[in-house]
């Protein structure tokens, strides 16, 4: 079946830990390639798109971390969805972990604030876990290193994609969406995103604007 809302769901799953975890960003689109492809198509061309900064930052330690699919879904009721399965080759990340005793608690996170036009909605954010025990530093900073590639792994999020294969031509253009219980209502475009220096944790996810 063809897309036909306005708005597309795509989720990057990963396993950590043995629990399922998932970051996600909502996108509007165009082209006709898009329109006519299925969803996993449009999860694999995104994929292709972004997977060499979502492995980079992810930690080669296949027992914690790993990633799974990409899924993608119309935001309508009954709209089409589906899964792109990773292959088994581009599942593992390829940051250097010295063991897995250096990967930190999935509670701890860096954090990233995506920008807005206007106050038609909230910004964004995102989070990605794990973390290196050797990302932080005094007073929860995280180093340089770190904080480099999340910068990538954050414009992966945030910046409009020009799909290549299998759905060459199509774009996807990121979108902060209003919702009223399951139903959007508003939405704009990502236009920049912010790195935070600092660890973000359960409590300061309650205390950020």
């Amino acid at each position: 079946m063809a897309f036909t809302a306005d708005l597309i769901e795509v989720q990057v799953r990963y396993s950590l830990f043995g629990k399922p975890n998932m970051n996600r960003q909502f996108h509007t689109w165009d082209g006709a390639a898009v329109a006519t492809a299925t969803p996993e198509a449009v999860g694999e061309a995104f994929w292709n798109d972004v997977k060499v900064r979502m492995r980079a930052i992810m930690p080669n330690a296949t027992d914690q971390v790993f990633f799974t699919e990409v899924f993608v879904r119309e935001v309508e009721p009954n709209g089409v969805y589906g899964s792109y399965a990773i292959p088994v080759g581009e599942r593992n990340g390829t940051r250097t972990a010295g063991s897995a005793a250096d990967i930190m608690p999935a509670y701890v996170a860096g954090s990233v604030k995506q920008t807005v036009g206007s106050s038609t909605t909230k910004p964004g954010g995102k989070r990605h876990s794990p973390l290196l025990d050797g990302d932080v530093g005094a007073n929860q900073v995280l180093g340089a290193t770190y904080l480099a590639l999340l910068d990538a792994w954050a414009e992966a999020w945030s910046e409009e994609h020009v799909l290549g294969a299998p759905v060459a031509t199509g774009v996807l253009f990121p979108q902060i969406v209003r919702f009223v219980g399951d139903t959007p209502t508003q939405w704009q475009d990502v236009t920049g995103y912010i790195l935070k220096n600092r660890v973000s944790s359960q409590l300061t996810r309650k205390l950020d604007p």
